[in-house]
């Protein structure tokens, strides 16, 4: 009896058997490391840009992948984003794993919640290299609830989504294929207000291929298909307005409504995109007047224009006409640079309202250093706009206001009315010309408004400037003009002054300049008068009182520049007397010095450097700030009242002293040469007295003082300058 031997097991079962215990450790090895601290390592290698982490994971199948409790964070230059989800699975395309992309062909999210945050610190991105790392998200669905956010703004609904899109890490191309979003009952607020509530959103999207740092930010735009239709509810605005016509605003739960279909294409705005904003008003004002109206604002794009009509409903004591019709002659979407967008404005403006601030005004004048302008009253004008510019037939006017003017380092504050026109210019480019009058102000340091230093009236700012609104600012030529400040203390001036070594007792006077800032040639500059009587000065012991003029020539370096020369300004003393001591009998004593080199910067005290040339009755002043005429020689105090004198110095103001050097002085009797330091300590100087063969030293030191009369010149030689000599020759005897 024979027997048949059993049949061999095909070689396939073989493979397929092998292959299952192939699949079967794979899958143990994939779910170990899901479920370990093993894996995160190797992913987590550059924490600051980029970490994954979850509770658990699974996988069933080689490529599909299961995590829950995801959360995704990393940072792109200065935006920090962060994903987290309840639940993501999708599958993993191996095979382009060994062209090195990483595709993802399926991904569905659950709960995910997104934010985007803008942070001080910026990471580099790494060199740009073309064989970098692709990454493929084919078919990202979302249907579930949504949260994102951008900085202090917040999107919450539920989002039914498809996405797809690709990029090349180390700088290679980014695309967005064409993807949807629907959101339901969304809700959008920023902070604690909700700027939006029951959000429909419908839209498509697609960004064609770029590379970022050849699209940077909002330049991105250029490259986007967009078809989003979108309605929601909007809350009211709540208006208080106290007797200052400040105002503060609250949302409130209100009727207002968006709708808005947009259709973007490549930089394009279609026909047919339109919006529509109605929101509620409601007004209440401190003398119990309430408003409530609608504020509509429309966009829309149609014949390849862009249109915004604007219109603000009356709020008594508050505005009582706002109108504003906008036209953008193409239907271009405005992207930066924003300049050549300003050629394609036109329309109308029409206000009459009341204003609290001159915020706006400001960046007009951002070129001329420490000028401000600040106010609040009633405004009504006419603006128009052409090819970006304010045209001719533009008019302002500011009634019943209370401006602040800040120039110079002072604060001008006062009653005020003002007047912007529009002319045609010479050069075919409207110009404007603004008039700004304090029929009635207060003179004040900057540094301390409530310190009034006198008042005036009549004080006129002009400005005038042309070209679009971006070119304004650099085109602005201001000028500041006011007569007759009355000054009923002159004391108040010693804010100015060094504190030891002059100060001012008493006076009154009055005080006007001229003053012009020109952007254009970058020049600042000026004239201004003093006129005091009676004014009281101490100098170290002495006391001088007279009556002062002072004719100031200020010129800066340029408009950022503190300092500023003094050419031609001339100080002249009438009706002087010496005070104290009492026993020095000077009376219709006069001087005049005219200031050459001189440099004044504006502080408190003030900074001053010059050289002067001066003319005066005598000597016997500057005599007087050394010693009492009793304690010179009797040739001395015969000859002090010998004739005019001419005397040329340096003068320094800086910190609490004042130094007189290089003083020379001659009349037809004798020469004088001297020095002078008058600060926090008593008086120091040298002094040099000359008369034919006869010759003098006075050394002075803290108040004490000693004479030399053997070998006075060669004494007062030998004694080190308190300043830097003169760059021109002084005046010898």
């Amino acid at each position: 009896m024979s027997t048949t031997p059993p049949p061999q097991r095909p070689r396939a079962w073989r493979l397929l058997r092998i292959a299952l215990i192939g699949v079967a450790l794979y899958l143990v090895s994939a779910n170990v490391l899901l479920n370990t601290a093993l894996l995160e390592p190797l992913l987590n290698r550059k924490p600051e840009k980029f970490t994954l982490e979850w509770q658990r994971g699974l996988m069933l199948w080689p490529g599909h992948i299961t995590l829950w409790d995801v959360d995704m964070r990393g940072q792109a230059r200065r935006n920090a984003w962060r994903i987290q989800a309840e639940k993501v699975s999708g599958r993993i395309a191996l095979w382009p794993l060994l062209r090195k992309e990483l595709r993802f062909t399926a991904i569905h999210g659950q709960a995910p919640r997104i934010a985007v945050q803008r942070m001080d610190n910026d990471i580099a991105p790494m060199p740009p290299r073309d064989n970098a790392l692709r990454l493929v998200f084919q078919n990202v669905e979302v249907d579930s609830p949504l949260h994102f956010s951008f900085n202090q703004l917040e999107i919450s609904g539920r989002a039914k989504a498809r996405a797809s899109w690709r990029h090349q890490l180390r700088g290679g191309e980014f695309a967005l294929e064409s993807s949807t979003l629907q959101l339901d009952g969304a809700s959008a607020r920023r902070g604690e207000r909700e700027l939006l509530r029951e959000l429909q959103l419908e839209a498509q999207a697609q960004i064609s291929p770029h590379r970022r740092r050849e699209h940077p930010g909002l330049a991105m735009l250029a490259l986007l298909q967009l078809d989003a239709h979108l309605d929601g509810a909007t809350p009211g605005i709540e208006l208080a307005v106290d007797d200052s016509f400040d105002v503060s605003s609250e949302l409130y739960p209100g009727l207002g409504t968006l709708a808005a279909h947009v259709r973007l294409d490549h930089g394009q705005i279609g026909n047919e995109s339109e919006l529509l904003l109605r929101t509620p008003i409601r007004a209440v004002t401190h003398a119990g007047n309430h408003a409530d109206d609608d504020a509509l604002l429309r966009l829309d794009a149609g014949d390849g224009r862009l249109r915004m009509q604007l219109d603000l409903p009356p709020v008594a004591d508050l505005l009582q006409r706002a109108r504003a019709r906008l036209r953008l002659d193409s239907n271009q979407l405005p992207l930066p640079p924003w300049e050549p967008h300003w050629d394609r404005l036109e329309g109308e403006i029409d206000l009459h309202a009341r204003f609290s601030s001159l915020a706006l005004v400001q960046p007009l004048l951002t070129k001329l250093r420490g000028f401000t302008l600040d106010g609040r009253g009633d405004v009504e004008g006419r603006i128009l706009l052409a090819e970006g510019q304010l045209a001719a037939g533009t008019e302002v006017t500011v009634h019943e206001a209370d401006f602040k003017l800040q120039a110079y380092s002072h604060l001008f504050h006062g009653a005020a009315r003002a007047r912007a026109r529009f002319t045609p210019g010479e050069d075919g480019q409207p110009q404007a010309h603004a008039e700004v009058r304090l029929d009635r102000f207060d003179l004040s340091p900057a540094s301390d408004g409530a310190q009034v230093l006198g008042s005036g009236r009549d004080l006129l700012l002009e400005l005038v400037t042309s070209g679009n609104l971006m070119q304004m600012r650099d085109r602005l030529d201001a000028r500041l003009q006011f007569s007759d400040v009355r000054l009923p203390d002159l004391s108040r001036f010693n804010r100015y002054l060094p504190r030891d070594g002059v100060q001012l007792l008493s006076g009154s006077g009055r005080i006007g300049a001229d003053m012009r800032m020109q952007v254009p040639r970058d020049r600042n500059g000026g004239r201004l008068r003093l006129a005091a009587s009676g004014a009281a000065l101490r100098l170290g012991d002495m006391v001088l009182r007279s009556d002062l003029d002072i004719d100031a020539q200020l010129e800066a370096g340029s408009l950022e520049d503190r300092h500023f020369s003094l050419p031609g300004t001339r100080i002249s003393l009438r009706r002087a007397a010496i005070v104290e001591p009492a026993d020095e009998r000077v009376e219709n004593w006069w001087a005049s010095a005219d200031i050459r080199d001189g440099q004044v910067t504006l502080g408190e005290p003030l900074d001053l450097t010059a050289s002067a040339q001066v003319d005066m009755l005598n000597i016997a002043p500057l005599l007087s700030m050394f010693a009492q005429r009793k304690r010179f020689p009797r040739w001395i105090r015969r000859t002090i009242d010998a004739g005019q004198t001419k005397v040329s110095a340096q003068v320094e103001m800086r910190g609490q002293r004042v130094t007189l050097d290089h003083v020379f002085a001659s009349n037809e009797r004798f020469d004088v040469q001297a020095r002078l330091r008058l600060g926090e300590q008593k008086p120091d100087g040298q002094l040099y007295a000359r008369w034919g063969l006869l010759g003098m030293g006075l050394q002075l030191a803290h108040g004490e003082r000693e004479f030399h009369l053997a070998g006075a010149k060669k004494w007062f030689d030998e004694q080190a300058a308190y300043l830097p000599k003169p760059r021109s020759p002084p005046h010898t005897p």
